[in-house]
């Protein structure tokens, strides 16, 4: 089976209220010690609720995950559900650590959220300097394409098939459209990708060819986020998540210079900007965002933060609707663990 993470989104974008019961004593007791480290940041969300489950695909989670480029974005590596155990202590008290750091971040003043980082972020703010999409796209080497018109068999949502994103169930759960613009439904499938590697509709390797921005030489890297854009409905779907710094990692760049990479490169930056620029061509307002889910998620270690938080619920991970995990209220004594785990384990590259 195929995991998901299920998050809605209830206030603006990327920026939420905290709702739900009260935190658990394994809480309060495990993090007295450690809520004095300082840990890095290296992403803002911050979710209100989520869902953890597999999806109704009944194959290995990962399909997606991590895919790579020539008709290739339609290749699929060996799926790999392994989670023997859950995280090991320090591993969760590092993810509930950052948890509680990305909040009080997202919380408090610009000013003051800077002291959540060590070392401070670049240019003394949380804010990301990217905010003019689809401008930024444009500059530093990003090109769209419709994977739906591309890949016919990358449009499916249901489990009719093993290339499906077998998201159907989950998406008719919160009773949004689980089909894309292709088959009638609401779901535009995006892909962003570094290079225009399909111009034309087919693969043109454009690996390390150069771009200007600024004034320098770049290279680009064909690494790529495919997502599914549903801005009637408030939803997006991370399905294909492979930065830049991932992709040259590749046997296929073993033997090539590798460029300096872009810094528009992470994948909050890029699907923020995917969401911001398709809400503004719909007329819609960005903090319309209900939905941001992730499928096929093949982290290790998030797999394994997934299956810690879901034993701390008393529950195990299973099919749609899975496991409902509330963030908590009022204050950090409020928050429970699973909830600051997960978010504080987000990765934002791949």
């Amino acid at each position: 089976m195929r995991a998901i993470a299920f998050f809605g989104f209830l206030c603006a974008l990327l920026l939420c209220s905290l709702t739900g019961t009260d935190a658990s004593a394994y809480l309060r007791t495990r993090m007295q010690r450690d809520l004095l480290k300082r840990k890095r940041l290296d992403t803002y969300p911050l979710v209100s609720r989520g869902h953890l489950a597999f999806n109704d695909n009944d194959e290995p989670m990962g399909t997606f995950s991590n895919a790579s480029s020539v008709g290739k974005h339609s290749r699929r590596h060996q799926p790999r559900w392994v989670p023997r155990s859950g995280a090991s202590d320090e591993d969760w008290e590092w993810a509930v650590c950052k948890g509680y750091h990305m909040i009080r971040a997202i919380l408090e003043s610009d000013k003051e959220a800077i002291k959540e980082f060590d070392p401070p972020p670049k240019d003394l703010t949380v804010q990301s300097p990217f905010q003019d999409f689809p401008r930024a796209f444009q500059d530093w080497g990003w090109f769209e394409y419709d994977v739906g018109k591309m890949w016919p068999n990358m449009r499916d949502f249901s489990s009719s098939s093993k290339d499906s994103f077998g998201l159907s169930d989950a998406l008719k759960g919160i009773k949004v459209s689980n089909k894309s613009t292709e088959e009638g439904g609401n779901i535009f499938i995006s892909m962003m990708e570094h290079g225009p590697a399909f111009e034309g509709g087919r693969y043109t390797d454009v690996k390390n060819k150069p771009y200007q921005h600024n004034g320098k030489t770049y290279g680009y890297t064909e690494g790529h986020y495919i997502s599914g854009v549903n801005t009637q409905e408030g939803v997006l779907m991370a399905l294909t998540l492979k930065s830049p710094k991932a992709q040259l990692e590749d046997d296929e760049w073993k033997d090539l210079e590798k460029p300096e990479l872009p810094e528009l490169q992470r994948s909050s930056d890029v699907l923020y900007g995917v969401w911001k620029a398709h809400t503004s061509k719909a007329n819609v307002k960005a903090r319309s965002l209900r939905y941001y889910v992730v499928s096929g998620i093949t982290n290790d270690s998030t797999q394994q933060i997934m299956v810690t938080a879901a034993e701390l619920m008393g529950e195990v991970l299973k099919p749609w609707p899975g496991v409902e995990i509330l963030m908590g209220r009022e204050s950090e004594d409020d928050l429970r663990a699973a909830a600051v785990a997960l978010l504080g384990n987000y990765k934002s590259t791949s």
